[in-house]
């Protein structure tokens, strides 16, 4: 059985006790809920392989201020797209992107949506603007429909429709950026970040050609978890389309040479996404050695993983020696001692195996 841990060697799980109150419901029971309690449902639509689900879940969720506001204003739910009731409400809602944030009525409409990472505040920011009608999409689209165009109005909907990665976002969003005599601005920069999904549309292209820029009136960590952001939506939204060298090039070019880990952390996600066990095994091995030495809680991880995924015996063997070089150091670890049994046992067995 394969066991995908690949983001849990990097980014740990933290309490909830102050944070977000995810209940434990099926579907039907949190749309009774919502109906009873008259609030909109959040809710976090995940998966097991997404580095920035697992970021929002330590970093964000725990939040005491993050809590206090999603708390009163919704019910809240954390669902996994690819198990139980996952895929079906996945098709139901047209969720592609890895995390989405959905805010549904109790009778199942969507108000509002919204992909990737975010920081605290503009989490926040978010539920504020799935509380207010004025911002929920179906009143936009009539008023867009019905021939308004002002330049505040095709702003705020192409933040609407950008949310729900509509595939008439960029075409609003210039429609506004054309009514601006610069964009040149911090203001302005802000606003178009989010539109910066795709590296080969207009909007993309400005993002990976104006960097500098960015970084320059935004910041640079703003401008790295926008280029995260762009590459983790492109890898789950074409990965299972690429080769591996194509996977190589993309990444590379959206993430740029100041974001080495990342990109390492990206392929190895690519070969799990597309059950290429075995090459995401070799992956771990040659490409995260470097972090389990002199770390034995990280050669334990590797160890695991490769114990996990894969059926050749000269992989194990080499998770075992660099376990072993660290659990050298550390007699007293009893894990690491049951990996290293383990991992014999199924060098052994394969080798039976094959006689």
């Amino acid at each position: 059985m394969h066991r995908i841990v690949l983001v849990l060697l990097f980014f740990p799980l933290l309490s909830f006790a102050q944070g977000i109150n995810f209940l434990k419901t099926s579907w039907e029971e949190t749309l009774i809920m919502a109906e009873d309690q008259n609030k909109i449902i959040f809710v976090d639509a995940y998966t097991s392989w997404c580095a920035p689900c697992r970021m929002m879940a330590s970093k964000i969720f725990p939040k005491k201020s993050i809590g206090d506001f999603y708390n009163q204003h919704f019910i809240n739910v954390k669902i996994d797209m690819e198990r139980g009731e996952g895929p079906v409400l996945a098709n139901q809602y047209d969720v592609k992107a890895y995390p989405t944030f959905l805010f549904i009525d109790s009778e199942g409409n969507l108000l509002h949506s919204s992909l990737g990472y975010k920081e605290a505040s503009a989490f926040i920011e978010l539920g504020r603007e799935a509380l207010d009608p004025a911002k929920q999409l179906h009143v936009l689209r009539n008023k867009y429909n019905q021939g308004e165009r002002t330049p505040s109005f095709l702003k705020t909907f192409s933040i609407a429709l950008n949310n729900i990665s509509d595939n008439m976002s960029d075409r609003v969003a210039l429609q506004y950026l054309n009514t601006l005599e610069s964009w040149e601005n911090e203001e302005t920069l802000a606003y178009l970040i989010p539109f910066c999904k795709d590296p080969d549309a207009p909007l993309g292209k400005y993002f990976l050609e104006n960097t500098d820029l960015f970084s320059h009136l935004l910041g640079r960590e703003t401008t790295k978890t926008a280029r995260s952001n762009m590459a983790y939506y492109q890898l789950s939204q074409k990965g299972y389309q690429w080769e591996k060298e194509e996977a190589e090039t993309v990444l590379s070019v959206i993430l740029g040479e100041e974001n080495i880990p990342l990109q390492k952390e990206l392929m190895l996600q690519y070969f799990v996404q597309k059950d290429q066990y075995e090459l995401a095994v070799l992956y771990v091995l040659k490409n995260f050695k470097a972090e389990a030495r002199g770390n034995l809680i990280k050669s334990k991880e590797l160890a695991s993983f490769v114990l996990d995924n894969s059926q050749n015996s000269q992989s194990l063997k080499k998770a075992l020696k660099i376990l072993k070089g660290e659990s050298k150091n550390h007699p007293q670890d009893l894990e690491a001692k049951d990996l290293e049994t383990a991992i014999k046992a199924k060098v052994k067995s394969i080798k039976q195996n094959t006689r």
